[in-house]
């Protein structure tokens, strides 16, 4: 994607994803789409810093960014141009130490953080029903001194890690009253 597309058939696009072999600057006219798209996955790519304050994705409802490196300014400026967003998923993304989740639609989030986030703050999701944590996410980082007040909403947790201190989960879900289902997977630790 060298040259922008500019065809007109490209100007309702809805849906777009973008997947490198290699992490590689995510291109300008990957943007363009923004007031159009209504699911959109990058995968292996580097956002370019400073992302337009004037960026909006109005429509956006789903977004997977898959071993994407942005910083951790562009990640929530680009959150918070996502005005209609249900869905989050971010796998073995870096670039940011700390995700804050302050959006009143979104209803999903996962996150395979590995070794790179150390932070998960809860600000605000009246909505989220679905937390889904993998690999080796540290409870400790989203313990309750993370969350504003308690999640009513959320129904789903399931976390897959690395030995997690079951002192900790049970004190983190005391944050979910309305908690249905709760899965917790723990591997050993890799040597």
């Amino acid at each position: 994607m060298a040259e922008e597309p500019r065809s007109p058939a490209l100007d309702g696009l809805e849906e777009i994803h973008i997947s490198y072999r290699y992490d590689l600057l995510l291109p300008p006219c990957a943007l363009r789409f923004a007031p159009t798209l209504r699911v959109a996955s990058f995968a292996r790519c580097r956002f370019p810093e400073g992302i337009s304050p004037t960026l909006a994705f109005p429509r956006l409802t789903r977004l997977a960014l898959t071993e994407v490196e942005i910083s951790e300014d562009a990640l929530h400026g680009l959150l918070s141009a996502c005005s209609a967003l249900r869905v989050l998923q971010l796998d073995w993304c870096g670039g940011f130490d700390r995700v804050v989740i302050d959006s009143p639609t979104l209803q999903s989030f996962g996150i395979v953080a590995d070794s790179y986030v150390g932070e998960l703050v809860i600000h605000y999701a009246p909505r989220l029903e679905r937390l889904i944590a993998f690999d080796n996410f540290d409870i400790q980082g989203i313990s309750g001194g993370n969350l504003a007040m308690p999640l009513h909403s959320v129904k789903i947790f399931i976390l897959d890690t690395v030995g997690p201190d079951l002192d900790a989960v049970l004190n983190f879900i005391k944050y979910f009253p309305c908690l249905e289902k709760l899965v917790i997977t723990a591997n050993q630790p890799r040597v």
